[in-house]
C-alpha cells in the first residue's frame, strides 16, 4: 500500500472546506519509503516529461515489476524499486563523468535538482533518484532508437545487462500476465486510425498495419454505446473507410478494416489531418460532442515525410480538443516533425519503429495503455455524469485562465458509493502518490475552488497542449477513483468566475 503522508510544499489552491479535502501537494516520487504503482507511474511520468528519452515501450515499469513488484518487496532497501546495483551505479558513474549521459543528466538536474539527477553516491531509495537511473543505463547500453520493443526482446536484455542473473523466461510470462490483466476496458472513447498508404509502405506491411489496427481495436471494444472507432487511409488522397456514425459488431469491424485496397502514391498526411479534425471529427458524422466528456484520440501510422505541412492541421485537430498519438516506421520518419505533432510529452506519445519487422503488435498494450490515460477535455460551464468502475479510473482536464477561479462540483446521488479526487496542474494523471490536492467524495454534493492565479505551474502554451491558447491559460488534471465495492455515478459540473 502507498505511504499516506503529506508533503508540505505550497498551497495551490482555496478550497471550499468538507471533512474529506486534503489540500497540501504530495510528491511521493521524492520521498523514501514510497511503493505501489501509482508511485512507479508517477515516476515515470515525471521522466516522460523531461522529453529527452524516446519511447521505452513500457520496458522501466516492466523492470520495476519484475525486480521489486513495484517496491513490495525490495530486497535492499538502497537499490530502490529498480534495484540499481553497484555494476550499474559504476556504468553511470564511469559515463556521466566522461560525457556520454551529458544531455539527460542537464535535463534531469535542471528539472529535478543535483541530489536526483547525479549519480554521485550509490542511495537509491528515493523513487524517482532509483527509476532515473534505470531509464538512464538503458539509454547508455541500447542508445536512443534499438531500444527492445517486445516482451521476450526486453526479457532478454533485461537478463543480459540489467541482471545477468535474472530468469528471461519468468519475465516475460510474469510481465504477459500482467498485461493480459489490464488488457480490456469497457471506457467510452472516440479513436480514429489513420494509415499511411503511400507507395513507400509496399503491400505486405500496409496488411501488417491492417492487422494492428484489427488487433488493437480488439482491446478497446468498438461498441456504439462505449468505445468507438474510425479508420482512413492517406497517400495522394484521404478515404475514410469506417466512420463514428456506423455501428458495427467487432467481427463487421474487422471485415471492413481487412477489406482497405492500398493506394500507394504519395504521403500527403496534412490534409489528412485537417479532414479527419473538421469532417470525422465533427457531431454531425457522429462524434461525440466535447462536452460529453469523451476522448478524442487520433492515432496516425506513418512510415515516411509528409509532403504537405502538418502544422495548421496540428493546429485545427488539438483545437477540436484531439489527442494525437504517432507511431512511426522505419529510417524516413521525421522524428522532429513526429514530436510536434503528438500530444506532448512526446516520449510517451510518439513510438518510433526501426522497421515493420519490429513487429506492430509488439506495441499493441503500451500503444492501448496510452489510449485509456488519455484525459477527457471538458469545458468548463458543462455538467457531465459518468460512471467510474473500481480499478477503471475516469481522467479529465480543464483549462482555465490564470485570472480566473474554476469551481467544480461532485455530485454523488447514491448512498455508498465513494470515490477519490487526485488534482494536479503538473502531471496529466494525478494519483495517491503525487497530486496538489486531493478530496474524498460520497453522497451528496462536494464542491472545491481552485484560484488559479495561485497555481505555480507551467502554462497551457508552454507545454504544447494545444497550440491557440494563450500564456494566460492553465490545465488543471483530474483523476478520480471508485473506492467502494459499487461503480460510483456521479455527476461533474463547474463554473468559472
Amino acid at each position: 500500500m502507498t505511504k499516506r503522508t503529506t508533503v508540505d510544499t505550497f498551497l495551490i489552491c482555496s478550497v471550499i472546506f468538507t471533512l474529506f479535502v486534503r489540500n497540501h501537494a504530495l510528491d511521493g516520487t521524492l520521498s523514501s519509503g514510497f511503493v505501489g504503482e501509482d508511485v512507479v507511474d508517477a515516476c515515470i511520468e515525471k521522466i516522460a516529461r523531461l522529453n529527452v528519452f524516446t519511447n521505452d515501450f513500457e520496458f522501466l515499469k516492466r523492470i520495476a515489476l519484475i525486480e521489486t513488484n513495484y517496491g513490495s518487496s525490495i530486497p535492499n532497501l538502497e537499490q530502490g524499486i529498480w534495484q540499481i546495483s553497484s555494476h550499474i551505479h559504476d556504468q553511470l558513474t564511469a559515463s556521466t563523468n566522461q560525457m556520454g549521459l551529458e544531455q539527460f543528466v542537464s535535463a534531469a538536474i535542471v528539472n529535478f535538482g543535483n541530489d536526483i539527477g547525479n549519480f554521485t553516491n550509490n542511495d537509491y531509495s528515493i523513487p524517482l533518484r532509483s527509476a532515473l537511473a534505470a531509464r538512464m543505463y538503458i539509454q547508455l547500453i541500447k542508445g536512443p532508437i534499438d531500444l527492445p520493443a517486445s516482451v521476450k526482446d526486453q526479457a532478454i536484455w533485461w537478463s543480459t545487462y540489467y541482471k545477468p542473473t535474472g530468469d528471461a523466461a519468468s519475465f516475460e510470462s510474469t510481465t504477459l500476465a500482467e498485461d493480459s490483466a489490464t488488457a480490456t476496458t469497457p471506457r467510452p472513447l472516440d479513436i480514429w486510425f489513420m494509415l499511411d498508404g503511400s507507395a513507400s509502405v509496399g503491400v505486405d506491411n500496409f496488411e501488417t498495419s491492417l492487422d494492428f489496427i484489427v488487433n488493437i481495436t480488439s482491446q478497446v471494444n468498438p461498441d456504439i454505446d462505449k468505445a468507438r472507432a474510425g479508420v482512413s487511409v492517406f497517400s495522394l488522397n484521404h478515404s475514410t473507410a469506417s466512420t463514428f456514425r456506423s455501428s458495427y459488431s467487432q467481427m463487421e469491424f474487422n471485415n471492413i478494416v481487412k477489406s482497405i485496397s492500398y493506394p500507394g502514391n504519395n504521403t500527403f498526411l496534412g490534409s489528412a489531418l485537417t479532414e479527419v479534425a473538421s469532417v470525422n471529427f465533427a457531431v454531425s458524422s457522429g462524434a461525440s460532442p466535447i462536452a460529453d466528456g469523451i476522448p478524442r484520440i487520433v492515432v496516425v501510422l506513418t512510415d515516411g515525410l509528409s509532403r504537405d505541412d502538418i502544422t495548421n492541421a496540428t493546429i485545427q485537430a488539438r483545437s477540436a480538443g484531439i489527442t494525437i498519438l504517432g507511431i512511426g516506421i522505419g529510417n524516413g520518419i521525421d522524428e522532429v516533425a513526429m514530436n510536434d505533432m503528438v500530444e506532448q510529452p512526446s516520449t510517451s506519445h510518439a513510438f518510433i519503429l526501426e522497421s515493420f519487422e519490429q513487429s506492430l503488435d509488439e506495441l499493441q498494450h503500451s500503444v492501448f495503455q496510452r489510449i485509456i490515460k488519455t484525459p477527457a477535455q471538458l469545458q468548463v460551464g458543462s455538467t457531465l455524469t459518468t460512471s467510474v468502475a473500481q480499478n477503471q479510473p475516469f481522467y479529465a482536464s480543464y483549462e482555465v485562465s490564470r485570472n480566473n477561479s474554476i469551481t467544480v462540483e461532485f455530485d454523488v446521488s447514491s448512498n455508498g458509493q465513494t470515490g477519490e479526487v487526485y488534482v494536479s496542474s503538473t502531471t496529466s494523471n494525478p494519483n495517491s502518490a503525487n497530486y496538489d490536492f486531493t478530496v474524498s467524495i460520497a453522497e451528496g454534493t462536494t464542491p472545491i475552488i481552485v484560484n488559479t492565479k495561485e497555481l505555480s505551474t507551467l502554462t497551457a502554451s508552454k507545454r504544447k497542449r494545444r497550440y491557440l491558447q494563450t500564456e494566460d491559460n492553465v490545465i488543471l488534471y483530474l483523476t478520480i477513483k471508485c473506492t467502494s465495492a459499487t461503480t460510483l455515478h456521479l455527476t461533474i459540473s463547474s463554473t468559472e468566475s
